[in-house]
């Protein structure tokens, strides 16, 4: 099943090959590069995933699954990192459903937590 997917990633390559990815994989994916921008699409259209980078130029993607919980979104909430989780535990708190995604990650790892 297609789905739409909103992709928050300031890093033009990595954020395009993403959308590369997963328009191979039959879905809809819209690139986006900051957390003003996510809001914005957020308030503008339904997403079915929302995957985005902890580290943006105005924020982090903890402030994006943040956004996305306050406006009820029933989207799959995936944020990317480098970082490692337990070093951000604290500032996620109540965004359990917030799925989690070490980079580097496989093709297989983004179908897993997409599906």
């Amino acid at each position: 099943m297609s789905k739409a997917v909103l992709i928050v990633e300031d890093d033009p390559q990595l954020g395009e090959s993403l959308k590369t990815i997963l328009s191979l994989l039959h879905h809809k994916p819209h690139h986006i590069f900051s957390l003003k921008e996510a809001r914005e699409a957020i308030d503008n259209q339904r997403w079915d995933v929302i995957i985005s980078d902890y580290s943006l130029l105005d924020g982090t993607g903890v402030e994006v699954m943040s956004y996305a919980v306050k406006r009820k979104c029933s989207s799959t909430l995936i944020i990317s990192s480098g970082h490692d989780r337990e070093s951000i535990k604290e500032e996620m708190g109540e965004l359990a459903q917030v799925r989690w995604m070490s980079k580097p990650y496989t093709i297989d790892d983004l179908k897993r937590l997409i599906e």
